[in-house]
């Protein structure tokens, strides 16, 4: 696979086309070539790289801070940005970006260059409380400090990517990408649920404290005492057989609703993957070896639109091509449009990759896709699907992943996004209210009006 060790590229974005140039130093003087040109003309050409043409980029042309390619195999970790053709700001990397690239600084112990039109500059990227500093200390130089085993790099050769993607029908866009923390179940979602479950909690409390003074009075049994209860509310419902029927199907209904409710609230307390959010430098730890990524869409983090942002953190990753192919055959079967094809290479230690792609040929979906993360340094296999099981539950991704590694799956569920257990606590609640209903309707039918009538006559006996 090609490679470009000792250069850089740098984006230049405008309103018709998208310019990638080509910044190299020679006896410490930058050079500046343009090697690939993107325009609305050119969305059935492919460019020397191999990659098909990158429309989804034109979205993103007024966003400060583009990475375009990121790389430090025996090099500096040279930084491309770009902040927008009319910018009049200082270079800087900005927005999502910032906090990542501070953490990345700290922990791998390497420094920033940052390069951007006719000019560069040098220097750590540090954050006190109220802003971002550069320091800036001349041109590139490709000195023996700056070198370290850092490796974060946006591939722009993908020779492999076209023999999976079908140029005609495909955008693949690789960009530089992190995420910002894992949205998980808090407090409003409680709050939402507070109507629900103080209704219930009444309920049971008021029917708990009935059946304890039922007993307490009479001295009658657990069982006959509830039973006795049910049949005076059995006996006010309608004698018609239709309206008996509807009203008994509207009361179970409700429990469903119910039911539903309580597993979710159920799950919001008990069901959750880790006690707390993933943070950035959770993700970063190299204990970890692997982290994790994916938020909503592009509109929910960036505040755009027209998009859909799948990222993803893999650390020393090895992916067998066999595996590659017969997960995209599978993704082709699968209408899912977030998907992960990569090669690594054996000496990359950190990969930040967010890339937008398309198998179909609408490109304004906005759902949540799903992230699939290897890492063979694991014990397991983590797969973060947000919503592949809402949507296919049958899926063939998930039929290849639980057929091949079973033992090695672990779900990391987002709000309530939590299908098959609802599913499960709403069936199983179902037979169990109809098995206690008929048991219910048997002996109200049956015991109850015959011991009652026995009661009320060795009363009048005595």
């Amino acid at each position: 696979m090609k490679t470009f060790s000792g250069r850089v590229y740098l984006a230049k974005f405008s309103k018709n086309q998208i310019t990638v140039n080509e910044v190299y130093s020679v006896s410490d003087k930058l050079v500046t070539n343009a090697i690939i040109t993107w325009s609305n003309d050119d969305n059935n050409k492919r460019n020397e790289l191999g990659l098909a043409y990158l429309k989804m980029l034109m979205y993103r042309r007024n966003m400060q801070g583009i990475i375009v390619n990121l790389l430090a195999f025996h090099d500096p970790p040279f930084v491309i940005i770009n902040n927008g053709t009319n910018s009049t700001e200082s270079p800087s990397i900005k927005g999502f970006l910032i906090d990542l690239w501070m953490i990345m600084e700290k922990e791998r112990k390497f420094r920033t260059q940052i390069h951007y039109a006719n000019s560069t500059a040098e220097g750590y990227l540090l954050k006190d409380e109220t802003k971002t500093k550069i320091y800036s200390s001349g041109l590139l130089k490709e000195a023996e400090e700056l070198q370290s085993d850092v490796t974060l790099m946006l591939r722009q050769d993908s020779t492999n990517f076209t023999n999976m993607f079908d140029a005609t029908t495909s955008i693949l866009t690789l960009r530089l990408g992190i995420y910002q923390k894992i949205s998980r179940p808090g407090v409003w979602q409680l709050i939402n649920q507070m109507p629900t479950i103080i209704l219930f909690i009444l309920l049971i409390f008021g029917i708990l404290c009935g059946i304890l003074l039922r007993l307490r009075r009479s001295g009658d049994s657990v069982v006959i005492v509830f039973a006795s209860y049910f049949q005076q509310g059995y006996s006010m419902l309608p004698s018609n057989t239709s309206a008996r029927f509807a009203v008994i199907s509207l009361i179970l209904c409700s429990t469903y609703v119910i039911t539903i409710n309580l597993a979710e609230v159920t799950a919001l307390i008990i069901i959750r993957p880790s006690p707390k959010p993933l943070t950035l430098y959770d993700m970063l730890d190299p204990a970890r070896k692997i982290l994790i990524v994916q938020n909503s869409s592009l509109h929910n983090i960036m505040k755009e639109n027209d998009t859909n942002l799948l990222g993803m953190i893999l650390s020393r990753v090895k992916l067998n091509h066999g595996f590659v192919n017969s997960i995209y055959e599978g993704l082709q079967q699968v209408e899912t449009h977030g998907f992960i094809l990569l090669e690594f290479q054996e000496r990359v230690s950190y990969y930040f990759i967010d890339f937008e792609c398309s198998i179909s040929r609408t490109l304004t979906d906005h759902r949540i896709y799903t992230a699939l993360l290897v890492n063979w340094t694991l014990p397991y296999l983590t797969l973060i699907d947000y919503e592949l099981i809402q949507m296919r539950e049958n899926g063939i991704l998930s039929k290849l992943i639980q057929k091949w590694w079973p033992e090695r799956i672990t779900y990391c569920m987002d709000k309530f996004e939590i299908v098959g257990l609802e599913k499960c606590w709403s069936l199983f609640a179902i037979y169990i209210y109809g098995a206690i209903i008929a048991v219910l309707i048997l002996i109200s039918e049956k015991n109850i009006p015959d011991y009652m009538k026995t009661r009320k006559k060795t009363t009048a006996e005595k």
